[in-house]
């Protein structure tokens, strides 16, 4: 006995194939009618995910055609990211100083999307996931300092969380010393989920900063993913 799968491989699938033509003959030898309606219908095409603007300036952007991790939307950047007050529950990959942009775990998405066991995590070992993630389980206020290492026209900041979002602040800075308000959002309420929350720009800046105020208490907070979006 054996088991073979023959389309799992698109030139197995199409019009006339040999495949094709064997289960068509084979269905029809049993006496199973052929070209009955419902075998016509088509899925209507899913709406695209809409892209931001221009360029992902911290370079973790993934875009999937059939499947496959695409890197087309990302600019090259040697950023960082840095914690007013680092992760209290699952950490990044340092406790304290700087993350560089495709290490730190908010913006290392593309290392997730080429590792050919992601699916094996989801089903088998949970345990992996927090390679890609950091948490809080206090309440206390932090900052997240984006230093993209020069001043870019700014257009939009999304961050992929789980557990609750508090309320946030955006601020832009081109010295780090002036900080001018960008966006905002009221608190979430907690998810299991994994959400994304998009934040409109505008304005030439070098430093981003995201200020996350107090959630409610026994609230943790996971930080998945975090993009900024612009144009040189």
């Amino acid at each position: 006995m054996f088991a073979y799968n023959p389309f799992e491989k698109e030139r197995n699938i199409y019009p006339g194939a040999p495949w094709v033509k064997f289960f068509t003959a084979l269905q029809k030898d049993i006496g199973i009618k052929m070209n009955r309606e419902i075998w016509k219908f088509k899925f209507p095409a899913p709406n695209p995910t809409p892209v931001p603007q221009g360029f992902c300036l911290t370079g973790n952007n993934v875009a999937f055609d059939a499947n496959c991790p695409l890197n087309k939307h990302n600019l090259k950047s040697d950023g960082t990211y840095s914690y007013a007050h680092p992760p209290s529950g699952t950490p990044d990959v340092s406790a304290s100083g700087e993350m560089p942009f495709g290490k730190g775990h908010l913006t290392d998405r593309p290392s997730a999307a080429n590792n050919r066991i992601l699916g094996r995590w989801i089903s088998e070992s949970k345990s992996e996931v927090p390679r890609w993630t950091v948490s809080w389980t206090d309440n206390k206020e932090t900052a997240i300092t984006f230093d993209l290492k020069k001043s870019f026209k700014v257009n939009s900041l999304r961050l992929f969380y789980s557990d609750q979002l508090p309320d946030v602040v955006i601020e832009g800075s081109v010295d780090i010393q002036k900080w001018d308000k960008l966006g905002s959002s009221e608190k979430q309420d907690a998810t299991q989920d994994v959400l994304d929350k998009g934040y409109p720009l505008k304005g030439t800046y070098r430093y981003l900063r995201v200020n996350l105020k107090e959630r409610d208490p026994g609230k943790p907070m996971t930080l998945v993913e975090a993009e900024v979006w612009g144009n040189e």
